[in-house]
């Protein structure tokens, strides 16, 4: 009985110590929140960019920002929205006096990166200055410092400047040491998200894509440091085919960068391009701190909104979440913007790779209810393909930038043969009771038969009828059009251009406006939607999957990440639009 006593009493002890540090907590973030919101700075600054988060299409405010908490946080990110507008107000603001950048890497897409740069290019624009000095600088990095007055490196430093890179993994040899026999239905002879299942390396179809893809991209991204570094386009190709820039010394020889210096020194050069005293110090004022300050540009005085709806992630049927579309959540945002008398217009923000084909047509249908009453423009962020391109092929207009990843009209379906793996490997056998001659067509412990193949083709197949149908219908052409630049084939946004699947080349901004234009706003206030989750209801959903995961982590060890790819594969059940999974061009 003392025995339960205690317990239950150290138990209670516990509760009621949680249920008192939860709203000590709450208490915290509310003063924190309403302290680290100054209107504007009061003495000479320097804006520093550092990038030390993932940019998010928008991001979520951490209230413990700059507070010494003892516990993890959840992760957090800065919205691509959030530092355009800051670059916008520190043009605006007279105490900030330059930007200083420093950061190896960008944590974030190419579009992305595309629309920040074109950001500090107006910044610039004012006769502010912006300094970058670096320790280690790879090729995405470089794309945003090349924009700054001054590039310096450490002395002891690197620039990784030796051109773009793709690698696919392959694991049809793992499949067969399992004796897993991938089925494979697909429309298009460049849909290649299934070939890491049944080859050992690239298709010609994919290779040539690839590389036409992969040559666009990059021949963009030397365009733009041509023009900022002053260098001729031959002579910058040459220096990165042959990596010529090994040392800080002969980056700067060669143009790349502008000085050879330690951060201190960086420092002064940045106070005197600044005008300002170089004896005297001045404070630093970090991005993600700067992002809470007052906007120093006014919106008008009216109810009408244009709204910005994000749609970031995998598209899946169910309810989203920070990496997933989900088609039931992004659906009851569109009715609500549709019943809204405040919303003139939507700017639909696309940053996905595809994913589950039916979700993406149910999307798209509550779209085209939506463009019934209100104009729908879609601005395409770092991807927008497959799926990502069906719910925005019906939307009234279409922006991209020079370097989306767009297009990848195409299906696929994948099941896996799993018969021989539980059979010789495990001793596992199947028998069973069915009521009708297909009724176990999908079980994993089937044998195919050749007609059951080409049931599912049929499924495959008018899918692929009804996009290029749906695309055709969205951009004021034929079905046979699309199927020429269909195919599964990807593209750039500059691609996609020439090729109409899209209508120009912009950024959200852009879309905004043109969506004003169409819904005849003159004056109107710009809103994002949904709107982020709370801290506490995502630390919570954190601490919870984070919980299951480190389990995971710590009883697989180096097996999880094969773990995590197989439970991705898992999911993908009926017909899917989607890029190859984790396919990306590294910088």
């Amino acid at each position: 009985m003392q025995f339960l006593k205690y317990t239950l009493a150290s138990f209670l002890a516990l509760f009621l110590f949680s249920i008192i540090s939860f709203f000590v907590l709450i208490g915290i973030a509310s003063t924190a929140g309403k302290s680290s919101q100054p209107k504007a700075l009061t003495e000479a600054s320097f804006l520093q960019i550092s990038f030390d988060q993932p940019i998010r299409e928008q991001g979520m405010e951490d209230p413990f920002d700059g507070l010494d908490i003892p516990f993890a946080p959840v992760e957090e990110g800065m919205g691509v929205n959030d530092i355009i507008r800051s670059i916008k107000n520190a043009s605006l603001d007279e105490n900030v006096r330059a930007i200083y950048m420093n950061f190896s890497g960008f944590p974030g897409g190419m579009a992305k990166a595309h629309e920040i740069r074109n950001s500090l290019l107006d910044f610039k624009a004012t006769g502010k200055p912006i300094i970058y000095y670096g320790d280690f600088l790879s090729e995405a990095g470089y794309y945003l410092a090349s924009v700054a007055d001054s590039v310096f490196l450490n002395p002891s430093g690197i620039l990784e400047f030796n051109g773009a890179n793709v690698e696919l993994a392959f694991f049809k040899g793992s499949l067969e040491k399992l004796e897993i026999k991938p089925e494979v239905f697909k429309v298009g002879k460049y849909k290649s998200a299934v070939e890491p299942f049944i080859r050992s390396d690239m298709s010609e179809e994919n290779r040539r894509q690839t590389e036409e893809l992969v040559n666009s991209l990059y021949g963009h991204y030397m365009q733009q440091i041509a023009s900022s570094r002053g260098i001729d386009l031959p002579q910058l190709q040459l220096i990165a085919d042959s990596m010529l820039a090994r040392k800080p010394l002969d980056a700067e020889e060669l143009g790349l960068v502008d000085g050879v210096v330690y951060r201190d020194e960086s420092y002064q050069k940045m106070k005197m391009m600044a005008g300002l005293d170089p004896d005297e110090k001045y404070p630093l004022v970090k991005l993600k701190s700067y992002i809470k300050y007052k906007d120093l540009y006014d919106e008008p005085d009216t109810r009408d909104r244009i709204a910005v709806l994000i749609a970031d992630g995998e598209i899946r049927d169910g309810r989203s979440d920070e990496d997933v579309i989900g088609s039931e959540s992004l659906i009851k945002e569109i009715k609500k913007l549709k019943n809204s008398d405040r919303v003139k217009a939507v700017v639909l923000r696309v940053n996905s790779p595809g994913g589950g084909g039916l979700a993406s047509d149910d999307i798209w249908r509550e779209l085209q209810l939506l463009k019934e009453e209100k104009p729908v423009v879609t601005s395409m962020s770092d991807l927008a393909a497959s799926g990502g391109y069906y719910i925005s092929m019906g939307t009234d207009y279409i922006f991209a930038e020079p370097n989306t990843i767009t297009g990848s009209i195409g299906v696929f379906a994948l099941l896996f043969d799993m018969t021989d793996f539980f059979g010789n490997k495990l001793g596992v056998t199947r028998d069973n009771v069915k009521t009708g001659a297909y009724s176990d067509i999908m079980s994993p412990m089937h044998h195919l038969s050749d007609e059951e193949r080409e049931i599912i083709q049929t499924y495959a197949d008018n899918f692929y009828s009804n996009f290029i149908t749906k695309a055709a219908e969205g951009r004021n052409t034929t079905p046979q059009k699309i199927n020429e630049v269909g195919q599964g084939r990807v593209w750039t946004g500059k691609q996609a251009l020439e090729l109409g699947l899209v209508d120009e080349l912009g950024d959200v901004n852009s879309a905004i406006a043109k969506a004003a234009e169409l819904a005849e706003a003159d004056e109107y206030k710009v809103r994002y939607y949904p709107a982020p989750k709370h801290y506490f209801e995502r630390m919570f959903e954190g601490f919870n999957t984070n919980l299951k995961q480190n389990s995971l982590v710590k009883e697989l060890g180096v097996l999880y990440p094969l773990l995590a790819q197989a439970k991705e594969l898992n999911a993908k059940k009926g017909l899917w639009a989607r890029l190859p999974m984790g396919w990306s061009v590294s910088y």
